[in-house]
């Protein structure tokens, strides 16, 4: 199919900020009618920036661009679901820029940088809120919800509690029942959100445990991630540390809100 001309809507994304009105008082923002027509608008973008690179144009990048400006403007609104929309489509950003033409530009950095620890956070913390200041809720169970939803906070800030779940996303009996009981935004954590390696392929490595049976299969390394940087522990098996600034004056993770006590948890690989 022909893909429509969107010179227009990619000129102004590129020069000019995506303002979205916001009302925190309302669920999802009052812009749940709209993520449709975003959606629409980024997969048009993204779908012009492949037809683009298929014939090797650079401008291809321009499409790429405008479709992260487009992202970009949902940073300001708490609600989960405009969250979720946002991640997703920084996912598909970096899907899309390992199919583009050489060379990277230098906005591609701030995808790269990208930190969607401290967001999550925010969400729940509003979400928290806004139930508490414009809906009716029983008291005890909506207490119980706040406390553990602060335990695991502290958990994934401070200690090692998903490095018990693979790269396949198995596991271990002993936090089976603890990880059930982790709010949707914490699920979201889980999911890891590569992001491009400046062009560079991935290399296959070694057999990995495929999850089922014990069998071995060969899997291709993952793209580099949000916030981690592999590292391979004595047996060879990898693994990724997620780190977080911190101020030396009151120790608090400077992008996760959070007290951090050195290294924040490991992702199992």
């Amino acid at each position: 199919p022909t893909i429509a001309d969107l010179s227009a809507i990619r000129d102004l994304l590129l020069r000019e900020p995506v303002v979205w009105e916001r009302d925190i008082s309302l669920e999802h923002g009052g812009l749940l009618p709209k993520v449709t027509m975003y959606l629409s608008l980024m997969r048009a973008l993204v779908a012009s920036a492949l037809g683009r690179a298929r014939q090797h144009d650079v401008a291809a990048w321009d499409d790429l661009h405008a479709a992260w400006n487009l992202t970009k403007s949902l940073d300001g609104h708490p609600h989960l679901v405009l969250r979720i929309v946002a991640m997703s489509m920084t996912r598909a950003i970096n899907a899309v820029a390992w199919k583009m033409p050489l060379p990277v530009p230098e906005w591609f950095d701030e995808v790269q940088k990208r930190d969607l620890v401290r967001p999550l956070f925010e969400t729940l913390q509003y979400e928290k809120w806004r139930t508490w200041r414009y809906q009716k809720f029983p008291v005890k169970p909506f207490a119980e919800a706040i406390d553990r939803e602060r335990t695991f906070t502290g958990e994934l800030a401070a200690r090692d509690l998903l490095s018990h779940v693979s790269r396949d996303g198995v596991v271990s009996g002993d936090r089976v029942s603890e990880l059930r009981q982790l709010p949707c935004g914490f699920i979201l954590v889980l999911r890891r959100i590569p992001i491009g390696d400046r062009g560079k392929r991935s290399q296959a490595v070694g057999p990995r445990p495929c999850g089922r049976g014990g069998n071995l299969v060969p899997r291709p390394e993952p793209r580099r991630d949000i916030n981690r940087r592999a590292q391979h522990d004595k047996h060879g098996q990898s693994f990724f540390h997620m780190t977080l600034e911190s101020r030396a004056e009151d120790s608090h993770g400077e992008r996760s809100g959070c007290t951090v006590h050195g290294e924040l948890p490991k992702f199992a690989g």
